[in-house]
């Protein structure tokens, strides 16, 4: 103690008979720092132990501190460290963009990071918000920023020199997909499905605006996935302050025409096909041809959900249930004529946004007197009908897609039935009490989905049940010339799925038909045909789809006859099976056990 002051010193080696030795004083330094805690080999221009940075000296305020820390806004690397200030406009080494500020979300982060780079694109969080789903983003580039992607041909032109941000999108399922960017320099957008892929992952390019100006992409039809947005300069000079919106609505692709009856009242029946999104239906345009001066050409804002089935129709006023009332009506003279759905307006000269259409023959047989738009083609006409009165033009099939279109789609017929809409419309609902009823797509399904009924009752006809009706809505009976329908049973073993053409009983159960003719499957493992007795039968496999047809029909009393095919064959010991029944009013199905039937399209020419 010298001056009443506690002496401290430093560890010393102390020499001793067994070799020198060190001793450690109270308040040495043993592990290399000093009395204030610095490292004693801080501003050596070495990393070492302890030290975050270091840069040769001892000085604050350049980045590493005289403590060898690593200073707020600061950012060193190296040995010796080499330390720049994020936000001070310009990009330095350690840096991959500096937009003059220390803020996060705004294209360059307050590390001066990219924010929407190749390895980590910033997503755009899409939310239900109207008929679809909506996310958008701010954002910013400058000219001193890494160019992430290069130049490469868009909308017909090498592009794309300019910084660049990279955002990623995810589609939950199929979307008509548009993407605006606002941006206050000249920029371009490409939509690619991999980052930064431009040999194999680009979708499109767009450069169609002035600088300045809104770039706006469509994409039509986009399968569900993950998609990114490119926003670039389009020459190394372009940079500033841009936005993005993203809007993903349902396809337009999913709607189709359904049906169309061309004798009074005029009326065309359109679908929403889809299992999973609404339609708006003032996306829609129309053309109907030949074209009246009066006749609709949009269609009002109404939201049409999956599955769902709108109408458009001449009367006046429009009964519940359609949307419509406008002059829809065909060629009066001859009714031939056509109908086109299309996106937005529809442009009847040229018909390049045409999403479905349909084109029939007249009474003489002769086509519409007006020619389609010229990129729409048809490979046949729908036939004329010979019973305007009672037979429409149904869809059976969606084979055709924007612009060829096949007639083979549509059939004419008193009753077609496919489930699209996957709902009993038009029918008597079965009684809940004995069936689950399920519309769904199994294997081998025709259509969107079939009918599934599972369950029933031996002794009790509740079944859903169709009664035919002309096309005023009125019940009518008719001598068929043509049946089918695709059937698929679950169980050789137990007999179910009855499908049953007749007439309602004029005593007793009035839901109970007791003449005509029909099907079902049968507890030895054969499809039987006939009426109160089964007289025809062949054999079948579970969950297998059987077409089965009835052909050449001979209506007459006491009974008549119809001739039987399963895919295409007949039994060779009973080609065919009777009839007890002058015409036919009602289609019924049932079931009579825990086994399943499907159903999936039924025809009646």
């Amino acid at each position: 103690m010298i001056g009443g002051a506690l002496l401290l010193l430093p560890a010393v080696g102390v020499a001793s008979c067994g070799g020198k030795q060190e001793l450690n004083f109270v308040g040495s330094d043993a592990a290399g720092a000093g009395s204030n805690g610095v490292s004693r080999s801080c501003g050596d221009r070495r990393l070492d132990a302890g030290e975050e940075c270091d840069d040769g000296g001892r000085a604050d305020a350049d980045g590493c501190s005289a403590e060898c820390e690593v200073e707020t806004g600061w950012t060193c690397s190296g040995e010796p460290s080499t330390c720049v200030k994020c936000g001070n406009g310009e990009v330095e080494d350690g840096e991959q963009c500096d937009d003059g500020n220390e803020a996060d979300g705004d294209g360059c982060s307050a590390a001066c990071v990219l924010e929407g780079s190749c390895e980590a694109p910033v997503p755009i969080e899409l939310t239900q918000q109207g008929g679809g789903l909506t996310g958008s983003v701010s954002s910013s580039t400058s000219e001193s920023d890494l160019s992430q992607v290069g130049s490469a041909d868009c909308s017909g032109s090498m592009s794309g020199d300019g910084a660049d941000r990279i955002f990623q999108v995810e589609l939950p399922t199929a979307a008509d997909l548009e993407i605006k960017v606002g941006a206050n320099f000249d920029s371009i957008v490409r939509v690619l499905t991999s980052p930064c892929d431009l040999d194999s992952g680009q979708v499109t390019c767009s450069d169609g605006a002035a600088v300045s100006g809104t770039e706006v992409v469509n994409l039509f039809n986009v399968p569900a996935g993950t998609y990114y947005v490119v926003v670039d300069g389009k020459t190394a000079n372009q940079a500033g302050d841009f936005s993005v919106e993203v809007q993903a609505r349902c396809p337009l692709e999913a709607l189709k025409i359904d049906r169309v009856i061309t004798s009074e009242p005029f009326r065309t029946h359109i679908l929403n096909t889809s299992p999973d999104c609404s339609i708006d239906l003032s996306r829609v345009g129309l053309y109907f041809e030949p074209e009246a001066a009066d006749a609709p050409t949009t269609l009002p804002k109404i939201s049409l959900p999956p599955r769902g089935r709108r109408i458009m129709t001449s009367e006046d006023p429009p009964p519940a249930g359609t949307v419509y009332q406008g002059n829809i009506r065909y060629d009066l003279e001859d009714y031939a004529g056509g109908v086109y759905l299309c996106r937005d307006g529809c442009d009847g000269v040229n018909g390049d946004n045409v999403i479905d259409a349909f084109r029939w023959r007249g009474q003489s047989n002769d086509p519409p007197s007006t020619d389609p738009p010229a990129m729409v083609s048809f490979d046949g006409l729908g036939p004329r009908l010979a019973d305007r009165a009672r037979m429409s033009y149904f869809r059976v099939l969606h084979e055709g897609a924007a612009p060829n279109f096949l007639v083979d789609d549509f059939v004419g017929a008193y009753f077609v039935e496919t489930f699209e809409s996957a709902d009993f419309m038009a029918w008597d609902a079965p009684a809940d009490l004995f069936y689950d009823p399920v519309f769904e797509k199994v294997d081998g399904t025709i259509g969107a989905v079939s009918l599934n009924l599972t369950g029933g009752n031996q002794a009790a006809w509740n079944g859903p049940k169709h009664r035919l009706r002309d096309n005023s809505g009125m019940l009518m009976a008719i001598q068929p010339t043509y049946v089918s329908v695709r059937v698929r049973g679950s169980n050789k073993t137990v007999t179910h799925g009855e499908v049953f053409f007749g007439n309602p009983s004029s005593v007793g159960n009035p839901d109970q038909e007791v003449t005509g003719f029909g099907s079902l499957f049968r507890a030895n493992g054969t499809l039987g045909f006939g009426s109160t007795t089964v007289d025809a039968s062949l054999a079948y496999e579970a969950e297998t789809w059987y077409l089965i047809e009835y052909k050449n029909f001979v209506f007459g009393a006491p009974e008549g006859s119809v001739e039987v095919y399963v895919n295409g064959e007949t039994d060779p010991q009973s080609p065919s099976t009777t009839i007890q029944a002058a015409s036919v009013s009602q289609l019924s199905i049932r079931n009579s056990s825990d086994a399943t039937v499907w159903i999936d399209q039924i025809i009646v020419q």
